[in-house]
């Protein structure tokens, strides 16, 4: 039992010194956000029309649904 302590210790030690170790760490991503903002207006495009397309259909239907 005394030898399961001393085990659940040390996963659990070394569990904390890599998120210490890991947090530590500084992380530049200003190369990411920049290529993600430049993404935001070809991707509103792309939903806009997927929009356009799917009301267009929408109508379409109860147009010759109704005829």
């Amino acid at each position: 039992m005394n030898a399961r302590k001393n085990a659940l210790a040390v996963a659990v030690a070394s569990a904390f010194s890599l998120v210490a170790m890991n947090a530590s760490a500084a992380v530049d991503v200003t190369e990411a956000v920049t290529e993600l903002e430049g993404m935001l207006v070809p991707i509103g495009l792309l939903g806009g029309a997927a929009l356009l397309v799917a009301i267009t259909i929408k109508i379409w239907k109860r147009i010759r649904g109704a005829a």
